[in-house]
């Protein structure tokens, strides 16, 4: 029994140490599927694009090697990504032009940022999305609280998911999300 129970424990130990799995390849896109056509869920922690056939659901969790979660969305939307910065940062910026862009630094996932472009299917779990009312975040979040900053009316939501207005009343759009590194300068 003992021998059994030591076997067990350097399998944990062996399995905890080695390293994560890559993620899994995507669906392909169909040809005709238009980057706007994209969905996803955008959380605090990373994003979980949704898969043209039905693919398997996979979450792209901040700190996840850049060559990775890059080959991944790559291979889901079916094009190469444009390579941007953002200015005095190490930030690197890549955009598949779904409107989202993906924000790495030193390898890894380290944020994401949806603006203007952005297909209403990439939204927060309480379906939140570029476009959405202040009057619809408040139906899903009642507490939430606006404030004015140097780069407008903002918000943040649980789970560390932020975003911007284009004004303060109950009409006003949202205009971007983000979470995790931005590249926003106040």
């Amino acid at each position: 029994m003992r021998q059994i129970l030591l076997a067990t424990a350097a399998l944990f130990v062996v399995a905890a140490c080695s390293e994560p799995a890559a993620p899994p390849e995507p669906a392909p896109a169909p040809a005709d599927a238009p980057a706007s056509a994209a969905a996803g869920l955008l959380e605090g922690d990373g994003f979980t694009p949704a898969q043209p056939n039905g693919g398997t659901a996979l979450k792209l969790a901040f700190g996840m090697p850049q060559d990775d979660v890059s080959r991944f969305l790559t291979g889901l939307y079916g094009r190469e990504p444009t390579r941007d910065g953002c200015a005095d940062t190490e930030l690197v910026v890549l955009d598949w032009g779904n409107g989202v862009d993906f924000l790495f630094e030193n390898g890894a996932l380290a944020g994401w940022f949806a603006a203007e472009g952005a297909a209403e299917g990439l939204s927060t779990l309480s379906d939140i999305h570029v476009g959405s009312t202040l009057a619809d975040v408040r139906a899903a979040h009642p507490d939430v609280q606006v404030r004015e900053d140097t780069v407008g009316p903002e918000f943040s939501l649980p789970g560390d998911v932020f975003g911007f207005l284009n004004g303060t009343g109950d009409d006003a759009r949202v205009t971007a999300l983000y979470a995790g590194r931005a590249c926003i300068f106040r």
